[in-house]
């Protein structure tokens, strides 16, 4: 982040406290300035998103791109804005993972409604702008629902526009999104399709962006949608590589408000990306490494096998070196 956001981010924050409190709750210790950027670009992205709502064609639905900033802003809000640190080894994993053919956005089961994912630096680059993405992030809401806002001095609530959302926020202070109608099934390859700009028609398929964006821009939110659906479908079948962080210690400031200290909730820190060697010997060259993709398995479980289960196949490296 140039040092000209970092100046604007410390005057937004000194002169909109109330606000800054709802865009950053929690302090996470142990994660800024390692392995991810810092959680305060989180805050930046949303505090942005909360004063635009202040503009009249925002709380009177006229602008698109700004609107859905708004609801995602004021949803994750409302959780308290819940982030996970993706480990880089996962990060890859999910990236070389192929999703489900179809999801099913209205019933998929989430950790929260909205939430933020921090990537690793270097993990994904938009190249567009020739710079890192700080995180992603998603938000949920149904037609119509009734959304505290972020900023309720400008609008008590924000109403939903049955959306699944999807956002990358950049290092230079750039926040793309990706809308799709939430009760209508996700077909994956009509999604990589309408967002490449590929010929396949798909009148159905709504999925919408902010007008300036590029065509290189909806193929880059094509793979973050894909990272972002990956990573929720790993947090629901398997539980156990996700830690949730806790409370550390609470803390008064000058101003007299209370800043909470958290560890951070993280996301496969111990998974490591599996590689088999090639065997030596034998009179024919070795074969090319490559890397054999994941994928998801939709296993039969339960009594009588009545139920079903997402199963991930891992992705593994073969080959040579």
């Amino acid at each position: 982040m140039c040092p000209d956001l970092w100046h604007q981010l410390d005057e937004l924050s000194h002169d909109r406290p109330e606000l800054w409190a709802k865009c950053y709750p929690k302090i996470y210790e142990g994660v800024d300035g390692g392995e991810h950027y810092s959680a305060k670009l989180v805050g930046y992205f949303l505090l942005t998103a909360a004063i635009k709502i202040e503009q009249p064609e925002v709380r009177i639905y006229q602008h698109f791109g700004a609107t859905v900033e708004a609801i995602w802003a004021s949803r994750l809000a409302g959780y308290r804005v819940p982030i996970f640190w993706l480990s880089r080894e996962i990060t890859e994993a999910l990236k070389l993972t192929t999703l489900p053919v179809t999801l099913d956005l209205t019933t998929m089961k989430l950790p929260f409604e909205a939430a933020v994912f921090m990537l690793p630096k270097g993990s994904f680059t938009y190249q567009g702008e020739a710079t890192d993405v700080v995180c992603a992030s998603y938000a949920r809401t149904a037609m119509s629902e009734e959304i505290p806002s972020i900023n309720p001095t400008a609008v008590e609530t924000i109403s939903g526009r049955g959306d699944f959302s999807v956002f990358a926020g950049m290092f230079n202070g750039l926040l793309l999104n990706w809308s799709h109608p939430w009760e209508q099934p996700l077909d994956i390859a009509q999604l990589d399709a309408t967002i490449q700009d590929t010929p396949t028609p798909n009148e159905l398929l709504q999925t919408k962006f902010q007008t300036e964006i590029t065509a290189y821009g909806k193929d880059f939110m094509a793979r973050v949608a894909h990272l972002v659906f990956n990573t929720l479908q790993l947090m629901i079948a398997k539980p156990e590589l996700v830690s949730m962080g806790s409370l550390i210690k609470q803390v008064h400031n000058k101003r007299h408000s209370l800043k909470s200290f958290w560890s951070p909730n993280t996301i496969g820190t111990d998974n490591r990306l599996r590689r088999e060697s090639q065997p030596l010997g034998g009179t024919h060259p070795s074969p090319r490494g490559h890397w054999v993709r994941g994928f998801w398995r939709d296993q039969a479980c339960g009594p009588g096998y009545s139920e079903r289960k997402e199963i991930w196949i891992e992705p593994f490296w073969r080959g040579g070196r």
